[in-house]
């Protein structure tokens, strides 16, 4: 995980339509997250960047650069998990989705709970993954085989 801090983790919530974003943040700073807001792809994108978030939340129909286009850009350098929250529920725009790189997709309506599970999963995935680089990096050989 590019994100260190001892302190809580952080979650970027990228959606145009503000009501979203305020449940959303209620929810997960109530569940003890570290909630950055964007409403946009550009803005999540210069978010991401400053505040190298755990997880990015991000929705797909946005004006400007959509959540493809975003998700695409964020994948260049961000390497921590992105969760896909659309009202589209089209299979072939899920795949496209997690094909570009998504961790996992939820649709709208959703579950405020299972979204904040959801999130603290695919931050104990990147912890796990991020443990095993971490000690592949401290292997020792002694003599030759």
């Amino acid at each position: 995980m590019t994100n260190h801090r001892q302190e809580k983790s952080g979650v970027l919530v990228v959606d145009d339509d503000p009501k979203i974003r305020r449940l959303v943040a209620t929810h997960l700073g109530q569940s003890g997250f570290e909630v950055f807001l964007a409403a946009n792809g550009e803005e999540a994108i210069y978010q991401a960047s400053l505040h190298q978030p755990d997880v990015v939340v991000l929705d797909l129909a946005m004006p400007g650069i959509d959540g493809f286009e975003t998700l695409s850009r964020l994948r260049e350098w961000y390497t921590d998990p992105v969760i896909i929250l659309s009202a589209t529920d089209q299979e072939q725009e899920k795949v496209r989705a997690l094909d570009i790189g998504a961790d996992d997709y939820i649709t709208k309506p959703f579950g405020t709970e299972e979204l904040a599970a959801r999130i603290r999963a695919a931050i104990r995935r990147a912890e796990r993954l991020a443990g095993t680089a971490d000690t592949a990096d401290h292997i020792v050989q002694a003599g030759s085989f």
